[in-house]
């Protein structure tokens, strides 16, 4: 979390729900929320929504940064890694950092 607090988190999570309130399209939603997490997470967080279809069809919605792409095409190849857990199984997943993370190693060295 940045350092302004649990404060921040509040006053973030009201001014999303007031932005959410104004009409809006739904890519508009989803990338008002995505910032909100950008913004409630330290510095070096992005955000965005992967969405896996029947099919395996994966699609990256709402990114805050082009790395978000490069990282959900990863785990499509290799079938692993925190958002397809979070997608298959609908589950909450954290990671404080990927590049030692032991759950998805493939995912983790790539």
């Amino acid at each position: 979390m940045n350092d302004s607090g649990t404060g921040n988190i509040a006053q973030t999570i009201a001014g999303l729900a007031r932005n959410l309130a104004t009409p809006r399209t739904v890519a508009e939603r989803l990338h008002a929320i995505t910032g909100a997490v950008v913004d409630l997470m330290p510095s070096e967080t992005c955000a965005g929504i992967l969405l896996i279809s029947a099919g395996n069809t994966f699609e990256t919605v709402a990114p805050t940064s082009p790395l978000l792409q490069k990282l959900d095409s990863v785990q499509k190849e290799l079938g692993q890694g925190p958002c397809v857990v979070a997608a298959v199984e609908n589950l909450v997943v954290r990671s404080d950092d990927l590049r030692s993370e032991t759950r998805w190693p493939e995912f983790a060295a790539a």
